[in-house]
């Protein structure tokens, strides 16, 4: 299985390094240390750590990714994946953690298309104490679809009858 994304680790590790509490502070792994090393368990720990606020119901987790450029050929490649990973209601992220899991009431991604760049998001509403599990299982997910687990013929096929059926002009 491919490491994770070095980018993804120096997000986490800033947003984690915003928070200045001695429990965060023991939590965080050490810099120099692989993204390999981090485990699930450490992840969940860091996440619930930092979402732990007595008495909410649920949280909002927020994963940003840098995305690709306005004039990138890959664009449409981008927002199929999406419309797969979490740009639908049937999209694996929404069907994992909805549907499967029963810890949000919808998660959803989306390519924001800006005048020079289009980041991609996901958003996950989710239960309070399923925030660590969440993030460790988004990070799985993710990973998965852009190595191993790809997309399938089903879901490019599903995809493109969506194009058809909104892009057509008559």
């Amino acid at each position: 299985q491919a490491a994770p994304d070095p980018r993804q680790r120096m997000i986490e590790l800033e947003a984690l390094q915003l928070s200045q509490t001695k429990e965060i502070e023991e939590l965080l792994p050490d810099p120099e240390a692989p993204p390999e090393s981090i485990t699930p368990e450490q992840r969940r720990l860091l996440a619930e750590a930092l979402a732990n606020q007595p008495g909410a119901s649920q949280s909002q987790v927020w994963v940003f990714g840098r995305g690709i450029s306005v004039r990138d050929p890959d664009l449409d490649a981008l927002r199929v994946a999406n419309y797969i990973l979490g740009g639908l209601f049937s999209s694996r992220l929404n069907m994992n953690l909805r549907e499967d899991k029963g810890w949000s009431y919808g998660v959803g991604g989306n390519e924001a298309v800006y005048q020079h760049a289009v980041p991609y998001m996901i958003s996950a509403p989710v239960q309070a104490d399923r925030t660590g599990d969440t993030l460790v299982e988004l990070n799985r997910q993710v990973t998965d679809f852009l190595t191993a687990k790809g997309t399938t013929k089903e879901e490019r096929d599903r995809v493109a009858a969506l194009f058809e059926k909104y892009n057509h002009s008559d």
